[in-house]
């Protein structure tokens, strides 16, 4: 008798297990309390270790680029007189083929990101992001198709395709006051 529910017991905390953290994806969120990483708050510096914590070791550095192919991410490291510090200057995040950018990571973002109450995917547009974000700043852009907010904490670059119905790429940084 005892066999017989052995088996199954196992395999039921096997499959459980398995769902308790179905996928192991990033989940980056911004809101007035700040910046978090798998619900784990960023400091005022962003250290690279911090990031290390919830990306792990870079797959690849170049220059003081740090990028990570599997998430589709790169974190740029300051500069400051001929040496790159363990602070990052400014996250992207991948959500489509930016084919003017060198270095680029071999995967799109597939984690889940919020700005506030904005769920971010590749399917965003400049309309919806305006209307969900009307108390960010709006401030120009450098490129065509993008578009530039910041709080007081962050500043955020969304770049567009030509047609600016798919969401390619996604700039963070500190904000110059934070």
């Amino acid at each position: 008798m005892r066999r017989g529910f052995l088996l199954p017991a196992i395999l039921i905390i096997i499959t459980m297990s398995g769902f308790s953290d179905q996928t192991g994806l990033l989940s980056i969120q911004i809101n007035k309390k700040g910046f978090f990483v798998n619900k784990t708050p960023l400091s005022e510096t962003w250290q690279v270790s911090y990031f290390e914590t919830h990306f792990g070791k870079a797959d690849r550095d170049v220059a003081g680029t740090l990028i990570y192919d599997d998430d589709g991410i790169k974190l740029f490291r300051k500069y400051k007189d001929g040496t790159y510090l363990n602070e990052v200057s400014e996250l992207q995040i991948y959500y489509g083929s930016v084919s003017s950018e060198k270095n680029l990571p071999s995967n799109f973002f597939s984690g889940s990101f919020t700005i506030d109450k904005l769920k971010v995917t590749s399917g965003l547009n400049p309309q919806a992001v305006r209307s969900a974000l009307k108390k960010w700043q709006n401030k120009e852009a450098y490129l065509p198709h993008s578009y530039r907010y910041n709080n007081d904490k962050v500043y955020i670059y969304f770049r567009f395709n030509d047609e600016e119905n798919q969401l390619l790429q996604i700039s963070i940084g500190p904000n110059p006051t934070y």
